[in-house]
């Protein structure tokens, strides 16, 4: 969910249940509350000591660095890049950080397309990978329904074909004609 930073804090507590909403209204009481941001930074390092371990923390950020699409689908892959994100707020502090890092991810022909875009917000270039993505799906789908088989510095001549209604058409058109 994305709402402003004066919101943030307010939008995670909306979301808390259960044990999750008893230790906040334990915890806000040791907060300094100067702040807004303050307060919602200090409610991130509060919440991710208590529901995370030491080892979780210290392992998603490098997860994060090593994350790659490899097989999975871009929706995978945006999915995990984001979920792996909120353990790395300090290596992708700012929005042009956090685009570059999702597109050196991506699986090579996608990322040069999305890097070669030069878009400026992270929303952007995800709605970008999709679409090219599934673009490019569709490319190789289409090439499979003409059973076109290609290998790697290999190009093939494919030859267009008249739909079949046509092919009837002029085969009747080019039909000796009987007498009877």
């Amino acid at each position: 969910m994305r709402c402003p930073e004066k919101h943030k804090l307010q939008c995670a507590v909306f979301m808390l249940t259960d044990n999750a909403k008893i230790w906040w209204h334990s915890t806000k009481k040791t907060i300094d509350t100067s702040g807004e941001l303050a307060i919602w930074e200090q409610f991130n390092k509060h919440f991710y000591e208590k529901y995370f371990s030491a080892n979780t923390r210290y392992n998603k950020p490098a997860e994060f660095l090593n994350l790659k699409q490899g097989v999975m689908s871009m929706e995978e892959y945006a999915q995990e890049f984001d979920k792996l994100s909120h353990f790395t707020h300090e290596l992708i502090a700012t929005e042009a950080v956090t685009i570059e890092r999702f597109i050196q991810g991506l699986r090579s022909g996608l990322r040069g397309m999305v890097h070669a875009m030069d878009l400026k917000t992270y929303d952007a270039a995800l709605r970008a990978a999709v679409s090219i993505h599934s673009d490019s799906q569709v490319g190789e789908e289409y090439r499979k329904l003409l059973e076109i088989g290609t290998s790697i510095g290999q190009k093939m001549k494919v030859e267009p074909r008249a739909p079949k209604h046509q092919q009837r058409n002029q085969n009747t058109v080019n039909a000796p004609h009987q007498c009877r």
